[in-house]
């Protein structure tokens, strides 16, 4: 087992005070099937149970190693953001070979929305020029998830 340490911004709500969560989390040396991943993401996260969509990333090394974990972003009960500058800018900074992205579907249906694939074939565009590859890119449902690598969309 491999420790991590996550880390979340954290704003006070009456106050402009900014500071940062840390939590250890215990991370298997591989995560190497989308299967892992979920699973991984539905015990520590309880991603599938959110009711509302969040983002997340895992970031590996060039040996397929876990080296961290981020909160990408938190949208409402249909929708959220996928900043792609800061996918990548995390990426870089923990010296990232390849990433998975994972967010949840409220509704429980897994299906890709118009946005997700749109979200995803900006990412592929642009990990050639970066340098960074997206492995995956998952959908969380309640009973089930979608891989767009075993599904072949995009990736």
């Amino acid at each position: 087992m491999r420790y991590l340490y996550e880390y979340k911004n954290v704003k006070a709500e009456n106050f402009s005070v900014r500071g940062i969560k840390k939590r250890r989390i215990g991370v298997p040396e591989q995560l190497d099937f989308p299967e892992k991943v979920v699973d991984f993401f539905r015990q520590y996260y309880c991603l599938d149970k959110m009711p509302e969509e969040y983002m997340y990333m895992i970031c590996f090394n060039s040996a397929s190693v876990p080296v961290s974990v981020f909160e990408i972003s938190h949208g409402g009960i249909d929708y959220t953001v996928a900043p792609v500058r800061e996918i990548y800018l995390k990426a870089l900074l923990s010296d990232a070979n390849n990433f998975i992205l994972i967010h949840n579907h409220p509704s429980g249906n897994v299906k890709p929305s118009a946005d997700d694939v749109k979200c995803c074939r900006t990412i592929v565009a642009l990990q050639d020029m970066i340098g960074i590859k997206m492995n995956d890119f998952i959908i969380v449902g309640e009973d089930e998830y979608l891989s767009f690598k075993d599904e072949h969309i995009v990736l």
